[in-house]
């Protein structure tokens, strides 16, 4: 396979982006009240600048280093603006108070471009919305599955138009927010790719900054590669190391109590180990639970047969999930990886036939 210099990936993004110069917003929102202004990061809901609001006008600024991102403009607990990329430069925002779907932001090259794409997708969310309130009032199954899959192909649409718009303007923040959804599939060789995209010149930011962090990671789990080691405890305390099951073709499945389609897979993976296992196949399920109960339960109540069931029960926090590649927002369970008994990684989010096959390709029917 051929692989891609990491360093020569990443140092132009760090290293030669647009200088952090810091921003400036100036606001004036007519007929809003007197009272707070507040930007809120988009992702996680964290203050990132506050200020006052008076006869409809407010100013804020940051002259300190910062991460760019997507933000939320607030005046007085009102949610005002979705879609606010703070990043270098000014800022302006301007519309009506009472009517927030006259607020832009503009001035920024991803505050411009947003309003560039809100425009060109219009006509699209438009008709989704049309074609979603006839789903909605139909009630013949056969007319309603025709709407349905008719708006299927409108979704198709609107996520090919987004990631043709996100190349367009990849010199922007909207172009890694875009393209960062969905990349849980995407192994050490996709991710290199699709990071090859963006303009080395984008100031740095947040989603990005994100995707440059699971490309590392995975340029360490990627084919042939000797998985990172770690050990876990499982429920009774003992703790299960995966080099200890060195010798045998391991699935190391990500996966948790609430995640239906995780306890769907489980059957899959119960037959395959029950098939497999004489032949030096095991599994080593890694739980993102939090709840040590209902973890315990699931095991039993999916009739896991193999005793490798592990978790650190801090979540999405879990040490070895981020070593492999897990970010929430980002990658999702069921997820896993297949090694050899080497060790090395031989497959990649494989499940239902694709697991299937795999194996039958390394034991044989």
């Amino acid at each position: 396979m051929k692989k891609i210099l990491i360093l020569a990936l990443f140092i132009p993004l760090f290293a030669f982006g647009q200088k952090n110069i810091g921003y400036t917003i100036e606001g004036k929102i007519a007929g809003a009240p007197e009272g707070k202004v507040e930007i809120l990061n988009a992702f996680d809901g964290k203050t990132l600048n506050s200020g006052v609001v008076s006869s409809g006008v407010f100013k804020l600024e940051q002259r300190e280093k910062f991460i760019g991102t997507a933000a939320v403009l607030i005046i007085e607990g009102k949610r005002l603006l979705p879609n606010l990329f703070i990043e270098p430069g000014k800022i302006t925002i301007t519309g009506e108070f009472e009517k927030p779907s006259t607020i832009k932001a503009s001035g920024t090259p991803s505050n411009d471009a947003w309003n560039i794409y809100q425009k060109e997708i219009a006509p699209l969310d438009e008709k989704i919305n049309r074609e979603r309130n006839a789903i909605k009032a139909e009630t013949d199954p056969e007319k309603k599955r025709v709407l349905m899959a008719e708006n299927q192909k409108s979704y198709d649409q609107f996520y090919d138009f987004r990631k043709k718009f996100a190349k367009k303007y990849n010199n922007t923040i909207i172009a890694p927010m875009f393209l960062s959804a969905g990349t849980g599939y995407l192994d050490y060789k996709g991710l290199s790719e699709l990071m090859s995209i963006f303009d080395p010149k984008t100031p740095e930011n947040w989603y990005t900054n994100r995707l440059k962090e699971r490309t590392d990671i995975m340029s360490r789990v990627d084919y042939g590669k000797v998985a990172p080691d770690f050990t876990l405890k499982d429920p009774d305390g003992k703790k299960i190391t995966l080099s200890s099951l060195r010798g045998s073709v391991v699935l190391i499945d990500f996966w948790a109590s609430w995640c239906a389609p995780c306890r769907a897979e489980n059957k899959n993976v119960v037959e395959l180990y029950n098939k497999y296992n004489p032949m030096g196949f095991t599994v080593m399920s890694v739980s993102i639970d939090e709840d040590k109960d209902k973890w315990v339960k699931a095991v039993k109540d999916d009739n896991l047969p193999w005793k490798n069931q592990v978790s650190s029960l801090v979540g999405w926090e879990c040490p070895v999930a981020k070593l492999y590649g897990l970010a929430y927002g980002m990658t999702g369970v069921p997820y896993s990886v297949l090694l050899d008994k080497d060790g090395k990684l031989c497959g990649y989010n494989l499940r239902g036939e694709e697991l299937k096959a795999k194996l039958k390709e390394i034991f044989g029917e």
